[in-house]
């Protein structure tokens, strides 16, 4: 259990504020009850105004859309006012639909913040209400939806209880008026009502008895229930290359106070040796999976000797995506911000490139999508030092060897009336069924130990590092002669990776082909089977 230790105690008895002052707040008149490490000490904290006064610009030239521009005021308390010792907080709270459904949230009020440590910190506010009607109040950290939300009556007295991640020496956050409006117009001025606050950083040292693997992703590596069948992420299917029994579980966010608009709450693997927590999200991207707080709830729980797999990209490279789209340069700075994070609690962060898409060249090249993300995954992985599992390499490879038409049914294409979910099929290209998320599953724990950095991590698999083993693919037959009565001679092309090659017999009777025999090489000879008769033959690969 994390211990805690005392930070800041802010009350507001005989506090008010300056707006002369451009630095930052400062306390006038009485001392206030300040206690820093035990010792007391004056202006402990800052405040700054923040507002959105222009609409959102939408599309660019270069197809990019554009939300509200944030702005700062240093030392601003335009939405805070001291009436008998308890500090009326102001806000003007709304959130504005991208093109995709992804909302931007927006609010014009006066934020709190303090230099701290990075550390993980539990921020206690005591709200009153001394009106006549109820109020719902929410602590939100930073600029991120993440929330934690308490409604106070007439009279009463309530406390909001939030922990929040700092990762860049600064301690940051709102108390807001909750509100449900869509639109700046729709939105009105709230007030909350504010008595205390009390922040208390939590241990971060402590080191779990077991290790727990985070999955932070997109829809490729997401959970997915059995109503979507056959759709499924990889996420999913990778605790079954791991030793030890599980028990599977799933747990709301609404327990870490997030918002729950897209989410149904992340998915737990409990191993006796080990846990797997799958956080990842459809359509998020590095942006949105920061700005939403799932990267601070990830935090909260991490502990030193975990790790975190981070795989985004697909959404982050669609300009047409609103709020999730990000720049390759804004891209490099998130994976950054999720290294160093990481780093600060004694946690390792593991990349991974994004996987490929169903998409081949005409010469039967898997391509390998949104390239230049991966390449600048790759980029920050060996500048910073941390394990890189090139999924969207190695995947590619392995389409293109197991060929287009074997690669098909990993993919969400199905046909007509298959699947209740899909009534009228589906040719989605991008998503996986469950066969294709197990594959890749287990190219990811085959590539954990090929890694030299993840040598502790290997310990804890049970994986078949040949993931081709099993899997066949026809080849041609490039010459079939006859010899004698009956012999056939077949020679065929060489597969890449192939341990032997299966070779069949057409059946008209059973109308399917039959298996005949096999060869480690490219030729057989054939016997039994008269050259006056028309026979069809195929040769199979197998891995």
């Amino acid at each position: 259990m994390r211990f805690k230790i005392l930070l800041i105690v802010l009350c507001f008895t005989g506090l008010f504020f300056s707006s002369a002052k451009t630095e930052a707040a400062q306390t006038i008149g009485e001392q206030t009850d300040i206690l820093f490490w035990g010792e007391t000490i004056t202006d402990p904290y800052s405040t700054r105004d923040i507002t959105y006064p222009d609409k959102a610009k939408g599309f660019n030239s270069s197809g990019v859309y554009k939300t509200r521009k944030k702005v700062t005021k240093d030392g601003g308390t335009s939405y805070l006012t001291l009436e008998d010792g308890v500090l009326k907080v102001e806000s003007q709270v709304w959130k504005e639909a991208s093109p995709d459904p992804f909302y931007a949230y927006y609010q014009n009020t006066t934020e709190f913040y303090w230099k701290a440590e990075n550390a993980d910190y539990e921020v206690t506010v005591v709200l009153s209400n001394p009106t006549l009607e109820s109020y719902s109040a929410f602590l939100r950290s930073d600029t991120q939806t993440q929330s934690w939300t308490k409604k106070v009556k007439p009279g009463a007295e309530v406390t909001l209880t939030g922990t929040i991640s700092v990762i860049d020496g600064e301690l940051c956050f709102s108390i807001l008026a909750d509100s449900s409006a869509v639109s700046e117009k729709q939105a009105s001025l709230q007030a909350v009502y504010v008595k205390e606050i009390r922040i208390t950083r939590l241990a971060t040292e402590e080191k779990g008895e077991t290790p727990t693997i985070f999955i932070a992703g997109d829809s490729t590596s997401a959970y997915y229930s059995s109503g979507k069948s056959p759709w499924e992420g990889w996420g999913q299917e990778f605790y079954r290359y791991f030793t030890g029994k599980n028990t599977v579980r799933q747990k709301s966010y609404t327990e870490l106070g997030f918002n729950t608009e897209y989410l149904n709450g992340y998915r737990e693997y409990k191993m006796s040796n080990l846990t797997i927590e799958n956080w990842s999200v459809p359509g998020e991207s590095t942006t949105t999976f920061l700005s939403s707080g799932k990267w601070d709830g990830i935090l909260n729980k991490a502990k030193p000797g975990d790790y975190v797999f981070v795989q985004f990209g697909h959404n982050d490279s669609v300009k047409s995506k609103g709020v999730k789209y990000t720049s390759l340069s804004d891209y490099r700075k998130n994976l950054k911000t999720f290294i160093k994070s990481c780093e600060q609690r004694g946690v390792t962060c593991v990349l991974l490139s994004p996987i490929p898409k169903y998409s081949f060249t005409s010469s039967g090249n898997c391509q390998i999508w949104v390239n230049s993300y991966r390449k600048a995954m790759k980029s920050v992985a060996a500048a910073n030092n941390v394990p890189f599992l090139d999924i969207g390499y190695y995947g590619s490879i392995f389409l293109t060897n197991i060929g287009k038409s074997a690669a098909k049914p990993y993919y969400l294409i199905v046909g007509k009336g298959k699947y209740s979910y899909f009534p009228d099929g589906t040719k989605d290209y991008i998503h996986l069924q469950k066969k294709g998320a197990d594959k890749f599953a287990q190219i990811v724990a085959a590539r954990i130990t090929k890694n030299s950095k993840l040598k502790a991590l290997a310990s804890y698999l049970d994986v078949d590092t040949n993931y081709y083993s099993g899997i066949t693919r026809t080849t041609s037959i490039t010459k079939k002669s006859k010899s004698g009565k009956s012999t056939w001679r077949l020679y065929w092309k060489k597969v890449k990776y192939a341990k032997y090659y299966k070779i069949y017999i057409y059946s008209t009777k059973k109308k399917s082909y039959r298996y005949i025999t096999k060869r480690s090489n490219t030729k057989a000879k054939i016997t039994g089977y008269s050259t006056k008769k028309k026979y069809k033959f195929q040769v199979r690969a197998v891995y």
